[in-house]
């Protein structure tokens, strides 16, 4: 009898015994075009199979099988050999192959969601809730809707979404309900529990909370806060707005990615990205100037102060009181992944993990930290994450290190600014809430944006030893997930980010001190020991006044 060839094997039986190469796939109006690299093979030896939406290559030892959430011609639609073509470079070992389309000049999506493309039936056949415990395996879905699909390209998001990750009005109950009927439940669509018990005590250099395994969701948040104002420092606080040539002026004026037309490689020193946020500067370099150049609430600044011809449509710019603002708003800029994140692509699980409809809008708030903490450490490192960066990454956000979950977009950005103000090298107001902005500005690049960031915070917490298990509890299966949602619903998230970012001022964060007094105090002289907690700034605010009205001038002329 014939030889089954291998291309015609089970995806999962071909794969225990072969290597998934290196590929992307582009499109044309009248076909779909996989290149992949697969140097010295025997091009004699390539099996090529076509079905209706799946292609199967087998090269010895590459197997790869593609599924479309478009139909293409397959091999028995037509003539035989018509249905594909093929080519092989043998200097750069690149393999093309060429499928045409069933219905010519209908346009693939998804083309770039590489591990959609690579788990079988879509991601729309089969999916596992969160990886953990339990959740069901087969979702019924209403009117034609594919969750699990490979989405839409970020121009062509359709009408539907835009609203996922708002709460429905009974949440709560819901959730309070699951928390009587089983351990408590954490990680990605609160899919996971018991994960820790292995680590004993070692758990806590995993995640902050210290009994994961047996707090409750409704008491993790009292404790998150009580924690964070006791981690909260003052002096650190008002030392970052004192010092006039800190990081944080460096940082406000890096380039990122997420505001640039051709959004390419991160990190890219070479005009790869262009100013966000930029610190005003004064004429004689003063902080107490530079703050009082913008008005309260984040106003743009007076007109004649300086020429701002220079500072991009998206400059942060610091208020008076530290408010932040950004002059211009964009839908995103066009994201394109590069070779390192398409290969990181094919590394990932692939199932996709179907999201309870309970858990969707937390879902979908949980990016919102985790976009924060990826781009605050972006930020301040100027794009070169160190050896640090997983450490400070896992700290920032709540979602890891507390395994919060979210409600509201008020109680993820409060959050997320308090956290910055606790933990980083760097706790500046501005540039808390400039990374806000840069969130909301990554969430409206789409999901390809947050994929972004999802994949290097993977890759940071992979290289941690003592961090490697967030991925299991959260990245992976985020990073399967929002390659399959709609673009459209990111950036209404964002754009209600940037609306909460508008309003946002220092005493809506409680830190068991008045950020607003201890501003007050550095930027009216005053020694910032003052700061230290209500007491301390009573005291030096009502001393500093007295003085000043008794020998202020005494005190001036020596």
């Amino acid at each position: 009898p014939a030889r089954t060839p291998r291309a015609y094997l089970p995806p999962a039986v071909a794969a225990q015994v072969m290597i998934t190469p290196a590929f992307s796939v582009d499109q044309d109006a009248a076909s779909v075009r996989v290149t992949v690299r697969a140097p010295y093979i025997r091009a004699k030896a390539i099996e090529v199979a076509v079905g209706e939406r799946e292609l199967r290559l087998h090269a010895k030892p590459y197997f790869l099988s593609l599924t479309f959430e478009q139909p293409l011609v397959g091999d028995g639609d037509g003539e035989e050999g018509a249905a594909a073509a093929g080519s092989y470079d043998v200097d750069k070992g690149n393999l093309t192959i060429e499928v045409k389309k069933a219905n010519p000049g209908e346009r693939f999506t998804g083309l770039d969601m590489l591990t959609r493309l690579l788990t079988p039936g879509g991601g729309g056949g089969r999916g596992t809730r969160g990886g953990g415990s339990g959740g069901p395996l087969i979702q019924e879905l209403d009117g034609g809707e594919r969750p699990a699909g490979g989405g839409c390209e970020s121009g062509d998001d359709g009408d539907d979404g835009g609203d996922e990750w708002r709460m429905p009005q009974a949440i709560g109950d819901n959730a309070g309900d699951r928390a009587t009927l089983c351990a408590p439940s954490y990680g990605f669509n609160c899919g996971h529990s018991g994960a820790f018990a292995p680590l004993g005590s070692a758990s806590s250099e995993v995640v902050e909370l210290p009994t994961p395994d047996s707090t409750p969701a409704a008491e993790r948040r009292a404790l998150r806060l009580v924690a964070e104002r006791e981690r909260f420092d003052p002096e650190h606080f008002a030392c970052d707005i004192a010092d006039e040539d800190s990081m944080v002026a460096e940082a406000l004026r890096a380039e990122v990615w997420w505001t640039h037309e051709n959004a390419g490689a991160e990190g890219n020193k070479d005009g790869a990205g262009s100013a966000h946020c930029a610190r005003e500067d004064a004429a004689a370099g003063s902080l107490a100037e530079h703050l009082a150049s913008v008005s309260l609430e984040g106003a743009r600044v007076a007109s004649g102060t300086r020429d701002t011809s220079g500072v991009g449509s998206n400059a942060c710019k610091v208020g008076g009181d530290g408010a932040v603002d950004r002059g211009g708003r964009s839908d995103g800029v066009k994201v394109h992944l590069t070779e390192w994140e398409r290969e990181a692509l094919t590394r990932l699980p692939r199932r996709t993990p179907l999201v309870d409809e309970r858990e969707r809008p937390a879902t979908y708030l949980g990016l919102v930290d985790l976009c924060y903490a990826y781009s605050h450490e972006y930020r301040v490192c100027g794009g070169d994450f160190t050896a640090e960066s997983a450490t400070t990454a896992a700290q920032l956000s709540a979602s890891l290190a507390w395994l919060e979950r979210w409600e509201s977009v008020r109680e993820v950005a409060e959050a997320c600014v308090r956290r910055a103000l606790c933990f980083p090298l760097l706790r500046s107001w501005p540039l808390a809430v400039c990374c806000l902005r840069d969130t909301a500005a990554v969430l409206r690049c789409g999901r390809r944006g947050v994929l972004r960031c999802l994949l290097k915070l993977r890759h940071l917490m992979e290289r941690a030893d003592e961090k490697h298990l967030l991925n299991r509890l959260f990245l992976d299966q985020y990073c399967v997930w929002v390659q399959g949602i709609k673009s459209r619903g990111l950036r209404t998230l964002g754009n209600e980010l940037d609306r909460f970012a508008d309003a946002l001022v220092e005493d809506d964060i409680d830190l068991g001190v008045s950020l607003t007094r201890i501003r007050a105090i550095v930027v009216d002289g005053i020694d910032p020991e003052a700061a230290r907690g209500d007491g301390g700034s009573d005291a030096a605010s009502d001393d500093g006044s007295d003085g000043g009205s008794d020998g202020g001038s005494d005190g001036g002329s020596d």
